[in-house]
């Protein structure tokens, strides 16, 4: 690692490191960079040297590509926080006393170069057995839920049209346009273990089994996935289910359903169960990791499971 330069230097005097530079710095710790880096490099292209602008190694472009996953940038706005935020230009690897950031265009070139070749499920899978390996295996709780992926609705494209994997769904007096994130997370090491995206429409309870890994001795969920005994006793035979029930106008809840919906079900739910699907990066919800990021790529539901 090079000497830092005289414009990366400061001379303050009090300093306390926010919360952003505290995750990038965990981030840095956890994430096996070399491993994840080898997956990609196969892909990567190589100019010849001395041909249009210095290429860029595999690795920082890595990191930012991460980075725009975890606070949520645009190509824009990542090229911005480079220049804009120390942490994250520490982070990446830049210097601008010796050179100057990547540019959005590079930025967006390398996204494209990633969901091409959907290498985003290849560092998903690196990274979960790189965590075994480590030691920090799934345990025996599973929290599942789902959030929606809203998108503009709008047919003024080359097409004239909407995308076809997308769809409408309502939650409760709004509608949305767009797909639906399938998150099940490991409620000990809080590390998600498998994600699934379908069109808005399909219902949670129909992407249960993509979330389960088989060992699971407990399955909370909210009331979405009440009902589903016979999904878990195919996939997590062993697993209790702690999914909360539904109450009905002539059927009410008994009482252990009450404690559990509105006692253990609340302080469960309480620590970001109920909202981990849309916070899944780490500036916003800290408890729960999503390592390497998903490539989005809608999942194909068979003809019987009609979306509700």
């Amino acid at each position: 690692m090079r000497q830092t330069s005289f414009v990366e230097g400061t001379f303050k005097k009090y300093h306390k490191k926010p919360r952003k530079e505290r995750i990038l710095a965990e981030m840095e710790q956890i994430i096996p960079w070399r491993e994840l880096t080898a997956v990609i490099a196969p892909f990567y292209p190589k100019p010849p040297r001395g041909a249009g602008r210095p290429a860029i190694g595999v690795e920082r472009m890595l990191r930012i590509y991460f980075t725009q996953h975890w606070f949520n940038l645009l190509d824009p706005g990542a090229e911005e926080a480079l220049y804009d935020v120390e942490a994250m230009r520490r982070f990446a690897g830049f210097d601008l006393g010796h050179e100057p950031a990547p540019d959005e265009t590079m930025i967006c070139r390398f996204r494209q170069l990633m969901e091409r070749h959907n290498l985003g499920d290849a560092l998903f899978a690196r990274v979960n057995g790189y965590v075994a390996e480590n030691g920090m295996t799934a345990s025996k709780y599973t929290i599942v839920d789902a959030t929606l992926i809203d998108a503009p609705s709008s047919t003024k494209n080359e097409a004239k049209s909407r995308a076809p994997e997308m769809h409408r769904a309502r939650k409760g007096k709004q509608w949305y346009f767009g797909m639906k994130a399938h998150i099940g997370v490991d409620s000990q090491t809080r590390l998600i273990h498998s994600m699934a995206v379908t069109a808005a429409n399909v219902h949670d309870s129909h992407v249960l089994e993509d979330l389960l890994h088989g060992e699971g001795t407990r399955a909370w969920g909210d009331s979405a996935y009440s009902g589903q005994g016979s999904v878990l006793a195919e996939h997590a035979p062993n697993a209790r289910d702690v999914t909360q029930s539904k109450g009905h106008r002539y059927w009410p809840l008994s009482d252990s359903a009450l404690l559990i919906a509105h006692g253990r079900d609340k302080y469960t739910f309480s620590q970001g169960a109920t909202k981990l699907a849309g916070q899944v990066r780490p500036h916003r919800s800290p408890g729960y990791r999503l390592l390497a990021p998903l490539t989005i790529r809608p999942l194909v539901m068979p003809a019987t499971n009609k979306p509700q």
